[in-house]
């Protein structure tokens, strides 16, 4: 099927309502210590099949690592280098509901959500036989700036980090007096390779840990992260990434056995058969429709209001309720949602996509703003079972260019391929998530009746089976 550019697009999209109808219808319906063996163990620990439904955090520095994302959440940190900083809500400990609303006021206002985090620092006066003296002066500087916490004791010894000698540093604190001056520890490792001095950091408690609205509970809850950081910086490896990404694994559906196979092998077959679309059939036109013109993003005429695609970009948008929007360049650089941090009510946003920006459209969700051609890709990822309808707009998000409905499950997969050239489209679709198209949407034209008739079928049976 041929894809359309964005420069001949003049038939547009309507909702496919009666299908999104259908579909909410039927859904009312029915611990070890971090020293010098943590190298020995890092690349076991790396491969083992405890991690493998781990989050995977990479940068093009040349290292990945996994972390439980189910409990604790990875954040960008703004350093020019690299730094991440992974959250630990109050739920990695079980307490009552009391309990824990009061370790949540504690982990607020001590300031300690980011208890884990990894800085690399670009810095030219360290070597390898000076560092642990440039440490001790970067942490002295640091210390200067941070009058609410106050150094207790100092110890450092020799450890390895990432098959990397270094020095590690364990500071008991004295946090701040506002907060009843609770005390902990923080472990800092630092290592050198090539230019870069790379920094962990993360937090234990003391042996007189005391919070001042949950107590001892307090010390549970750093002994927790303690753990966790440790496993997490145990899988820390230099295996040559070159994309800056958080990912974790997307859902998958339980595995299908017996009739239930058979059943949906026959309609997932029937359903990827012959054409998805009638190209003799096009979309009504919508009122507000962007007038065409060469396609081009780049020296817009004074009046834009001629142009399809003008230096302000195209604008894709979608209500987020049943579907999120994720935009990826030709290097796999991605704009959209990062994984949910566990006890945030909304996902971070990150902008990493070259040429591609989100903007909050508030109630109505969030935006992908291309403002160059590209090669590269939209992702409309799927929550759970409803719809979502695509918008995409041109000139400044003031006039329509496309529409399109489509259903959602929790597993699947619509992909809006995008090029250089400026073509857009179709949009193939993965019902189940298993890598394999089952649908094509067209930005033209609408799918058949027979076709939307057997994507319905496959859908019922997805909930009606519970995978």
């Amino acid at each position: 099927m041929q894809p359309v550019g964005q420069k001949n697009i003049f038939s547009l999209f309507a909702s496919l309502i009666i299908l999104i109808v259908a579909i909410l219808i039927i859904d009312t319906l029915r611990p070890a210590p971090l020293n010098s063996q943590f190298a020995a163990v890092a690349s076991t620990a790396a491969t083992s099949s405890k991690y493998k439904d781990w989050g995977v955090v990479s940068s093009t520095l040349g290292f990945s690592l996994k972390y439980p994302y189910k409990e604790v959440g990875a954040l960008w940190g703004d350093d020019e280098k690299f730094q991440v900083f992974f959250h630990f809500p109050s739920t990695i400990i079980s307490t009552d509901a009391s309990t824990t609303e009061k370790l949540s006021k504690d982990i607020h206002n001590i300031g300690l959500f980011a208890g884990l985090s990894i800085v690399a620092i670009d810095s030219a006066t360290s070597t390898a036989a000076n560092l642990k003296t440039w440490a001790q002066r970067y942490l002295q500087k640091e210390d200067r700036s941070n009058r609410k916490e106050k150094i207790l004791s100092e110890n450092i010894t020799p450890t390895a980090f990432g098959n990397v000698s270094g020095y590690r540093i364990t500071r008991t604190i004295e946090g701040p007096k506002g907060q009843s001056s609770p005390r902990y520890t923080r472990i800092e490792t630092f290592v050198q390779k090539e230019k870069l001095v790379y920094r962990t950091s993360y937090l234990a408690p003391s042996t007189d840990t005391f919070f001042p609205r949950s107590g001892a509970v307090g010390k549970r809850y750093l002994e927790r992260m303690r753990t966790l950081s440790q496993e997490i910086l145990q899988t820390f490896t230099f295996d040559k990434s070159t994309l800056n990404s958080i990912k974790v694994p997307k859902s998958q559906p339980p595995p299908l056995t017996g009739a239930a196979k058979t059943r949906r092998t026959v309609l997932l077959t029937e359903l990827r058969k012959g054409a998805f679309f009638d190209t003799n059939a096009s979309y009504p036109a919508l009122q507000d429709t962007c007038e065409e013109n060469d396609g081009g993003m780049t020296s817009p005429p004074a009046d834009s209001r001629g142009t399809l695609t003008p230096a302000p970009g195209i604008y894709i948008s979608g209500d987020d309720e049943f579907a999120d929007l994720h935009a990826y360049d030709s290097r796999g650089g991605h704009t959209g949602p990062l994984p949910m941090i566990p006890g945030f009510y909304a996902a971070p946003i990150e902008e990493g996509a070259y040429g591609i920006s989100s903007l909050n459209f508030g109630s109505s969700g969030y935006g992908l703003v291309i403002k160059e051609n590209i090669d590269g890709k939209i992702e409309i990822i799927g929550k759970s079972y409803g719809g979502i309808e695509l918008k995409i707009n041109g000139e400044g998000n003031s006039c329509s260019i496309a529409r399109v409905s489509m259903p959602t499950t929790p597993y699947s997969v619509g992909t809006l391929p995008m090029t250089e050239s400026g073509d857009l489209g179709p949009i193939s679709y993965d019902l189940d998530g298993d890598g394999v198209r089952d649908f094509s949407f067209s930005l033209r034209h609408p799918p058949s009746t027979q076709k939307l008739t057997q994507l319905l079928a496959v859908i019922e049976d997805m909930r009606n089976s519970g995978k």
